[in-house]
């Protein structure tokens, strides 16, 4: 069974989601995971790309753009959801679940302040489909945690 954790971020600014895209890529790329992030467009894209080079400031985080179907880094992205094979983390951007949540054991949403509602819809369609669900709740400065919390969220 997949998980599914919404990162409830506090600010509104999109800035902070893909800061926040970038430190979980980095900490699940450091930790062995195979990672791919979804994006929503090309321009999206080259700015996630070119942050992974940056940020999180602490390290590096190896990534490469799939062009096609052949990965030599644990970390990729991708502005389509056509993904082949399996992998252990999803970091989804875009606004909604994509079609190839099921082949990844992990599937991370990032989810702005002003947009609880609508993450609320996308966990109500995650929990039709048997998803097991969590949340952790995030300011600029809180660490991303090892335990998240499982409830609904339908109640933050």
């Amino acid at each position: 069974m997949s998980t599914v954790i919404f990162y409830l971020l506090a600010g509104d600014v999109e800035d902070s989601r893909q800061r926040f895209a970038c430190k979980l890529a980095g900490d699940y790329c450091y930790n062995q995971s195979r990672t791919h992030i979804l994006v929503p467009n090309q321009e999206y894209l080259e700015k996630i790309d070119e942050m992974l080079w940056q940020y999180p400031i602490e390290r590096f985080v190896p990534h490469e753009v799939l062009a096609g179907t052949s990965a030599r880094c644990l970390v990729t992205l991708s502005c389509t959801s056509q993904f082949n094979g399996t992998g252990d983390v999803l970091i989804n951007a875009t606004d909604s679940i994509p079609v190839i949540a099921g082949q990844f054991s992990k599937i991370c949403e990032i989810v702005l302040g002003n947009e609880r509602p609508l993450a609320r819809e996308r966990f109500r369609q995650y929990r039709s489909q048997d998803f097991e669900l969590f949340h952790e709740e995030h300011d600029e400065e809180t660490e991303i945690g090892d335990s998240p919390t499982k409830s609904s969220l339908e109640e933050t």
